[in-house]
């Protein structure tokens, strides 16, 4: 089975539960991918995250800049390196949501575009579930979707 685990970071140290899961799943011969919205650099990484390689099974998204026209041309230069999927892209960028949303939905959702469909979308934290669910709405994602909640997200 392939198991995408859409995180806000990766690796970190203080989220074992994450890190427990992914191992385990990898341990019952499932494929899983990792897909943070940021790297996080914490001078200790647990040793699992080097005896399983999981850096090579993380796909972080690009960093999107803080200045508006350079986020844009860096936008632009993704379309036209992903021309073959310009149908999802231009999906995602007709959204009816404000342009820095649709950017910043554009750069999270780059790291799927090229990548085999997942059975099972899984994401940490409930301020993950937006991605998904657009991913779902915008045909990128077609496995079924999980969602769990830790505490602080619950309210949100």
């Amino acid at each position: 089975m392939r198991i995408a685990f859409i995180v806000e970071v990766f690796p970190k140290l203080s989220e074992t539960f994450i890190l427990n899961q992914v191992t385990g799943l990898i341990d019952q011969g499932h494929e899983v991918e990792i897909f943070p919205s940021r790297r996080v650099r914490e001078s200790k990484v647990h040793p699992k995250v080097k005896k399983y390689g999981l850096l090579s099974r993380t796909f972080s998204p690009p960093n999107l800049p803080e200045n508006k026209l350079v986020a844009k041309l860096k936008c632009i230069f993704y379309i036209l390196k992903n021309a073959g999927k310009i149908e999802v892209i231009s999906k995602i960028l007709s959204l009816k949501i404000p342009v820095r949303f649709r950017i910043n939905l554009f750069f999270r959702l780059l790291p799927f575009l090229n990548r085999p469909p997942f059975d099972i979308i899984h994401c940490h934290f409930g301020t993950m579930g937006k991605i998904a669910v657009y991913g779902k709405s915008l045909d990128i994602f077609t496995g079924k979707m999980i969602l769990s909640f830790y505490g602080y997200d619950a309210t949100r």
